[in-house]
């Protein structure tokens, strides 16, 4: 009876390990593409950066890189100046933008695009306000 209960626990045992082993094999990681990724592989056009901004789940990091990818490949001018305009409130309206995205855009954005500081002060007081 003894080596019969010690055959099973042995057995309870082993399947657990395999069931266990199966389950850890089995689950694999998801993979994440990250903002360091994305500058490496891909080019990104203003309706990609756009599309970042939209996504309500995009990160704060998601952000800021949409920001500066946004501010090293286009300047505004009248051609575009509403469509730019629009992007920047986005991103600076977006639930997930945080103290970085502001600086950035205070330092960064508003010195790159003089001309049209006006319009760059007013969606900063809307965002901040």
């Amino acid at each position: 009876m003894n080596n019969l209960i010690l055959i099973g626990l042995i057995s309870l045992g082993i399947i657990l390990v395999v069931v266990a082993f199966v389950v850890i094999i089995t689950k694999k990681p998801k993979k994440v593409v990250t903002t360091k990724k994305i500058q490496k592989e891909d080019k990104l056009d203003f309706e990609d950066l756009m599309a970042i901004v939209k996504n309500p789940n995009s990160s704060s990091e998601k952000i800021l890189f949409a920001l500066e990818e946004f501010n090293k490949n286009f300047v505004i001018d009248e051609k575009n100046e509403q469509k730019y305009l629009v992007f920047l409130s986005r991103t600076l309206t977006h639930k997930n933008v945080n103290k970085d995205v502001f600086q950035y855009f205070h330092k960064e954005v508003k010195s790159k695009n003089p001309r049209f500081k006006k319009g760059l002060d007013v969606i900063e007081r809307k965002a901040l306000g």
